[in-house]
């Protein structure tokens, strides 16, 4: 009986010992938005981004889904600042503007959950104009990367040779 009670303390001392060992959770600095959970970012909730006045009449006449992708700097109260159009979906119809000025419109939380402060970490967000149908439309800001070190590289969900690139904006440069 008393080698049973020996047994188990051990194998509880052992376990114990294995949770109270750090563990590696693969997090890099290339990507911080899992540290944010099921909660998310947004200190507003995107689907109260004000939609009227956003999207051009050039890109509503498309009646089609469309986007953009931009690089941008989480500034203070969580505001997207220096944001730069990286791709949209088409070219010189008023997309490009009108994902700077709903970026802008964007409110991240301050800090992540561990009280570390979100101002100057870089993101890259991918606007989505749902404009299929009839009004009111929805503009949904999808947060693809947070990092602290500047986006070099695209991040974008289709292949090239499906989609227009074109330049940056001047408003986003």
């Amino acid at each position: 009986m008393a080698a049973r009670v020996v047994i188990c303390l051990i194998a509880l001392a052992l376990a114990f010992n294995v949770r109270a060992q750090p563990v590696d959770t693969g997090e890099r600095d290339d990507n911080l938005l899992g540290r944010f959970g099921a909660v998310g970012p947004f200190a507003v909730p995107p689907s109260e981004l004000p939609t009227q006045d956003l999207i051009p009449q050039s890109v509503l006449d498309t009646h089609n889904l469309q986007s953009a992708d931009l690089s941008c700097r989480v500034g203070a109260g969580g505001r997207l600042r220096a944001c730069r159009v990286q791709w949209e979906s088409v070219v010189g119809i008023g997309l490009c503007e009108a994902a700077v000025k709903t970026a802008e419109q964007v409110r991240l939380k301050d800090a992540f959950p561990d009280g570390r402060p979100l101002t100057g970490m870089n993101v890259w967000v991918t606007m989505m104009f749902d404009i299929v149908g009839p009004s009111p439309h929805r503009i949904i800001p999808n947060l693809r990367g947070l990092r602290s070190a500047p986006f070099t590289e695209v991040i974008h969900p289709f292949d090239d040779r499906e989609v227009q690139k074109g330049p940056s904006c001047p408003i986003g440069a």
